[in-house]
């Protein structure tokens, strides 16, 4: 797993750092989590701040170039068992191999994000992603697409929900999310529009989650009601 030789080894570090303002709407705590009380969060992070480096002697590079080609079931399955090695075996490159020894940068990114409590559990948080350190040059750079997210979300004791709104720097229309809290289970999807429209290309991820940790704070709390 760790052998340089055959795969490619690197680091990365995340830095962040979080102010909250004010009291104003502190209230009794729930069972299951602990209500924010601030009125305003304010947050700034550099996100993926490193670079995987690539001296391998088993990777290779091969260039080449087709018009048009059919594959059929035979070959979409090679290339299903065997990656990219069944696909050279389909499509042969031109000329020599040429080993691959590169450094390709992680998709650092510089985010800032303000979350606002409006009123009594409901908050409004805005968040952006700014690409860093592009380097045009470099086509096996990891990159994130610029981006801002608008989500409201209500928190109550034992559930809440959010709808967060991204704008993606490049496409036409925002991507409309939604996620859920139920005590310890959570439900999310990223995209309602691809979930509802079969046609819809960019289709949708799921997320689902349990915390034992609301369990255990459900049990402390019974038992303080016992005593």
């Amino acid at each position: 797993l760790f052998s340089r030789n055959v795969y490619g080894n690197g680091a990365g570090v995340d830095l962040g750092i979080t102010y909250e303002l004010g009291s104003r709407w502190e209230r009794p705590r729930g069972i299951y989590q602990k209500t924010p009380g601030y009125v305003l969060r304010l947050a700034a992070s550099l996100t993926d701040i490193g670079m995987i480096k690539y001296k391998t002697k088993n990777s290779h590079i091969k260039k080449g170039a087709i018009e048009r080609s059919i594959v059929d079931q035979a070959g979409l399955e090679k290339i299903g068992n065997e990656g990219v090695d069944g696909f050279a075996s389909l499509f042969p490159g031109q000329g020599a191999d040429s080993s691959f020894r590169q450094n390709v940068r992680l998709p650092q990114a510089f985010n800032i994000e303000a979350d606002v409590q409006l009123w009594k559990g409901f908050f409004v948080n805005v968040a952006t992603t700014q690409r860093l350190g592009s380097r045009e040059n470099n086509i096996f750079d990891i990159y994130q697409p610029n981006s801002i997210t608008i989500t409201p979300r209500t928190e109550e004791e034992g559930y809440d929900f959010a709808f967060p709104i991204t704008f993606i720097d490049g496409n036409k229309k925002p991507t409309i999310g939604v996620v859920a809290h139920f005590g310890p289970v959570l439900l999310g999807f990223n995209n309602l529009s691809g979930l509802i429209k079969k046609s819809n290309p960019k289709g949708s991820m799921a997320y689902i989650g349990v915390s034992i940790w609301k369990f255990k704070d459900r049990k402390k709390s019974e038992i303080l009601r016992l005593k």
